[in-house]
């Protein structure tokens, strides 16, 4: 996982065209020598800054020409990603990883994350809440009419 990125069939089709497909002489050696220099490629091509968010994590890239961008987070249909502002497909990359396609020149990367069913459980917390309010308020309205 040094050197590419694994991706689904479908994926390969619509992505394919960014990625360069590796020999099996290079999905083969596995030496230490070339897992140093993997290292180092992947520390020229990787983001200039990265940092956590209250919603996820931003970043900032410069790049060549298009290309994806691969995040070592763990895929979740819980995050949407923005480039440059605009809504980005996530893709589930080396089995269950994230990168997003990035234009060339400079890009920042958002990955907001919003937990599955947040939206419906805010929904009804506000239901059940109104419901409690004008339960209390029936008997507070109740127990006045009575003094």
């Amino acid at each position: 996982l040094m050197r590419a990125l694994v991706l689904t069939d479908e994926d390969v089709a619509q992505y394919g065209k960014y990625l360069t497909e590796l020999s099996e002489d290079m999905l083969n050696d596995l030496h230490y020598d070339s897992y140093t220099q993997d290292c180092a490629d992947r520390r020229a091509s990787a983001c200039s800054s990265f940092r956590m968010t209250n919603s996820g994590f931003h970043a900032e890239i410069t790049l060549k020409k298009d290309d994806l961008v691969f995040f070592s987070v763990p895929y979740d249909d819980g995050f949407t990603a923005y480039v440059n502002g605009k809504e980005t497909e996530v893709i589930r990359v080396d089995e269950g990883l994230m990168a997003v396609l990035a234009p060339a020149g400079e890009n920042t990367i958002d990955f907001v994350y919003q937990a599955d069913g947040y939206s419906l459980a805010s929904k009804v917390s506000l239901a059940a809440l109104a419901a409690f309010v004008l339960y209390a308020g029936y008997f507070v309205w109740k127990k006045k009419k009575h003094c």
